[in-house]
């Protein structure tokens, strides 16, 4: 990874030099790089090695299922936003590809894990997520199911959300 960045910085580094070019950078990282917490070290190393502000580079990651599992991933993906990186899901097309899918299928009912929103009364993404989780079940006609509702409240507040039904 270092290599690649540092290469990557250079190239920006030296296009500014020469051409007066004041260029944003991506570049592609798996996310199982996010599993080492000496990321954000060497990220921050190599922006002060070029001169770059953190602001000019956008991390992509990919293959971003590790990241719900592990939590240095999550830490790092922090710490990485608190030194101003600019972070970029590159596979979102993976799971957009199977919402896509649901829609040809036969399917009467999709259920929806909320214990995944921890919080649902103070959570505003969260609702966001779950609210247009619901409104495209409804738009596919489907009955949807909310599964590990924790609480009164949260259970309230999907009813509010338009939610069919709870378990």
């Amino acid at each position: 990874v270092s290599s690649i960045l540092n290469r990557a910085l250079r190239n920006i580094s030296e296009f500014r030099y020469s051409a007066g070019l004041d260029l944003r950078i991506g570049v592609k990282l798996p996310a199982r790089a996010l599993l080492h917490p000496e990321l954000p070290d060497v990220v921050q190393r190599a922006l002060g090695t070029w001169s770059l502000r953190a602001g000019r580079l956008n991390l992509e990651i990919w293959e971003t299922s590790v990241l719900g599992k592990e939590p240095v991933a999550r830490e790092t993906l922090g710490r990485l936003k608190e030194i101003g990186v600019k972070l970029s899901i590159d596979d979102a097309g993976v799971a957009l590809s199977s919402l896509f899918w649901l829609a040809t299928l036969p399917f009467q009912e999709i259920k929806i894990d909320v214990s995944a929103a921890h919080d649902l009364a103070g959570a505003t993404k969260s609702e966001h997520i779950l609210q247009s989780i619901i409104e495209l079940a409804h738009h596919l006609r489907l009955d949807d199911v909310a599964v590990g509702v924790e609480n009164e409240d949260a259970a309230a507040r999907l009813k509010e959300l338009g939610c069919d039904s709870m378990q």
